[in-house]
């Protein structure tokens, strides 16, 4: 039959749009016999339409959805809903669609079968599973993650940040820094934030702030810059990470350093420690000046850049006769002139090394005090008494 050709046009358009159409498009008869497919429900079911059509359309289905589809075909139209389904292909593949069920009317009103529309959205719920996956590790994580648009806005917050701040996330979302947190916003994170945005660079700072479960808090915290498809940034991520009890640890570390320098420091006398490679590990005050500096500008030099004469070859020595015997203290008396604006001195110095460490390093230290003193008046005494006709004891 030849149609009028306004009608042919409108068929033909019909059919391709049919044709054309992402959106799965498949017809069935009152008894569920599929009457015509598009290409578009044939990749959904990874089927083609030869093999399709005539089939009952509840073969194709899996049980759930197929008990699921003959509930709808039972429903009158103006009650049809999308539903969530899930095609599986022959090879195994899974594709999650929604479908809406459409009544068909013949010319004279008659029930004339059902019109499943498909939509594809496997991508969606792919994305949506991975962003479910992320949120649960953020919010598993220890640390404090926040996501701040360039507006200023929180975007996302996770459960850690929660508790620190003792907010509920739908307080939070959609809402302003300043008026979420007004006391958190400090100009230096102001500075910040915008820094990262404009800079499109990772930054990491410290801040010392107060968090509503815990009162003050060293914070260390990173900004991450993230853009969108064009390479604007538009979101900036924080990671917020409570060092407190590492920082008290440093703190007590170093005070207790420091007691331990002002000890030696005042110890009446001289020490030093040389590595296995002959450079200086340690000296104290008193060390450092007889060898012509202050300790940090000795520490870490070689004896053969700091000694030099009989005095480096006298060392050399020594340290290797200490490091062949570990652990046995050596004691040795020795004078040295005068250094600057330093007296001569005659130095009696215990020296030991220690064992072998499990890395193959070894340290050579030595204590020595100055008792030029003390034998200029034993050497006084020696004389009075030879003087007066008397012997000195041997016991000193």
């Amino acid at each position: 039959m030849n149609l009028p050709s306004h009608l042919a046009d409108r068929l033909n358009l019909l059919e391709q749009l049919c044709e054309a159409t992402p959106q799965g498009l498949w017809l069935v008869d009152e008894a569920g016999t599929t009457t015509a497919v598009n290409p578009a429900m044939c990749r959904m079911l990874g089927r083609d339409a030869q093999a399709m059509i005539g089939r009952n359309v509840f073969e194709m289905l899996q049980a759930e959805d197929a008990l699921l589809l003959r509930q709808s075909l039972g429903q009158p139209a103006d009650t049809q809903r999308d539903t969530d389904a899930v095609l599986e292909r022959p090879d195994g593949s899974r594709c999650h669609c929604v479908r809406r069920v459409s009544a068909l009317r013949d010319n004279a009103g008659d029930s004339a079968g059902w019109l499943m529309t498909w939509t594809d959205v496997t991508a969606q719920r792919h994305a949506e599973n991975a962003l479910q996956m992320y949120g649960l590790a953020a919010d598993a994580a220890p640390d404090m993650i926040s996501v701040v648009d360039e507006t200023g806005r929180y975007r996302m917050v996770n459960d850690a940040w929660c508790r620190a701040n003792r907010l509920a996330r739908k307080d939070v979302i959609g809402r302003h820094v300043r008026q979420v947190a007004p006391d958190m916003v400090i100009p230096e994170r102001r500075k910040e934030l915008v820094e990262c945005l404009l800079e499109r660079n990772p930054l990491s700072v410290r801040h010392r702030m107060e968090l509503a479960d815990r009162g003050m808090a060293d914070l260390e915290i990173d900004y991450y810059p993230f853009g969108d498809d064009l390479g604007q940034v538009r979101h900036v991520m924080m990671v917020c990470r409570d060092v407190s009890a590492r920082e008290a640890v440093l703190r007590a570390a170093k005070e207790a350093e420091a007691d331990k320098l002002a000890l030696l420091n005042a110890f009446p006398g001289y020490i030093a420690a040389i590595n296995q490679d002959l450079r200086y590990v340690y000296v104290n005050l008193a060390t450092a000046a007889r060898l012509g500096g202050t300790p940090e500008e000795i520490v870490g030099r070689s004896i053969d850049e700091v000694l030099e004469g009989d005095v480096l070859a006298y060392m050399k020595t020594n340290i290797a006769d200490r490091f062949r015997e570990p652990g046995k203290p050596h004691l040795t008396e020795r004078p040295y002139g005068p250094r600057g604006d330093l007296p001569a001195v005659t130095l009696q110095v215990t020296q030991v090394a220690s064992p072998v460490s499990a890395e193959g390093k070894q340290t050579f230290y030595a204590f020595g005090v100055d008792i030029g003193d003390h034998l200029r008046a034993k050497r006084d005494v020696e004389l009075l008494l030879g003087r007066s006709g008397l012997q000195t004891s041997p016991q000193v």
